[in-house]
């Protein structure tokens, strides 16, 4: 592959590297690196092949609520980190989305000189629901979209403590049903009311959502690739789609890319014309690339919402292996 520096592409970037040689793509100053720890390893990719020196400002991200799941992972990431030049903690709360709104807001408004200055954000393992938030306030700064770069580990393998791939699971049951901060859209009382979901493998956790929801119209989107080490990961997420579509027989259908947000805004926005008539309501339960790509799509059409619906348990102990890519691309 060759390598380019990517700052000086002034244009819609897709790209993925080897992990191991982030550092050469990544060859430039940053002033803004946005990361979160996690029970996940992958939450230690990006930062450890990253070359910290270039870093002015780390902001390391964990949800407060889930300290004790992290297998010492904070602890790795902060010492990762500390040859940046500053490095910060936000502490964030994954039950409570307003006070996710105020951390990010406490070090987003002293930032002023925008105008030329680099974000990078590390999207990897945030919760769905504080990457949209994130994403929603970075724009709201006004910051140039082709000055901030969003890094993505991919994942070896998924719930990889279970070898059946009808076995595999990432989540059971959920809290509750939200919207999220900054799409909540508008919902008229003389609309029906239609659900879009990015599936993804949790059809047990979507399963609720649509019967917490009880919308008139299921739209059930699935992957048409992949951006797992194994060829599989697509065949799996297809066969949790059917699952799906074989409880719910009259949910429309359609395809999505998880490589590419600009296509998923596209395939979201084909589906949504469908159904002008209809209060529109998007779960985004697929990978975090996907996910940017239906804020996309609601920044542009600012009358639909995007919700969420935290998990009750994570498959702490088998969730993901770290893959050897890293996507990154800008908006």
């Amino acid at each position: 592959m060759v390598v380019v520096n990517i700052h000086y592409l002034n244009k819609i970037i897709m790209n993925n590297v080897d992990i191991n040689k982030l550092k050469e793509t990544i060859n430039f100053n940053i002033d803004y690196f946005f990361c979160c720890a996690s029970f996940e390893e992958r939450c230690l990719s990006v930062a450890k092949n990253l070359d910290v020196t270039k870093i002015r400002n780390s902001f390391l991200c964990y949800n407060e609520d889930q300290v004790d799941t992290f297998k010492g992972h904070e602890k790795k990431l902060s010492e990762f980190l500390s040859n940046t030049n500053n490095l910060q903690t936000v502490k964030l709360n994954s039950n409570k989305p307003i006070t996710i709104a105020e951390a990010f807001l406490e070090v987003l408004n002293p930032i002023n000189s925008v105008e030329t200055e680099i974000f990078v954000v590390d999207i990897t393992t945030f919760t769905h629901e504080a990457l949209l938030i994130l994403f929603r306030l970075l724009i709201a700064k006004k910051i140039p979209r082709t000055n901030i770069y969003f890094l993505y580990n991919n994942a070896s393998d998924y719930s990889i403590n279970e070898t059946e791939n009808s076995e595999k699971w990432l989540t059971v049951g959920i809290k509750e049903l939200r919207s999220v901060i900054g799409y909540s859209g508008f919902m008229s009382p003389l609309k029906k009311n239609l659900l879009m979901v990015l599936v993804g493998f949790e059809p047990e956790r979507t399963k609720k959502l649509i019967d917490n929801y009880e919308p008139h119209v299921i739209a059930l989107g699935v992957g048409n690739d992949y951006c797992a080490d194994i060829a599989s990961a697509v065949e799996i997420n297809k066969q949790k789609h059917r699952e799906l579509v074989n409880q719910y027989p009259n949910a429309h259908t359609f395809e999505f890319s998880v490589l590419n947000p600009n296509a998923v805004k596209d395939a979201l926005k084909n589906e949504t014309e469908k159904f002008s008539d209809y209060n529109i309501v998007i779960a985004p339960m697929n990978n975090k690339i996907s996910t940017i790509g239906a804020a996309l799509l609601a920044l542009e059409n600012t009358e639909l919402q995007l919700c969420y619906v935290p998990a009750r348990y994570y498959n702490i102990d088998g969730y993901s292996t770290p893959g050897s890519k890293c996507y990154i691309f800008s908006v």
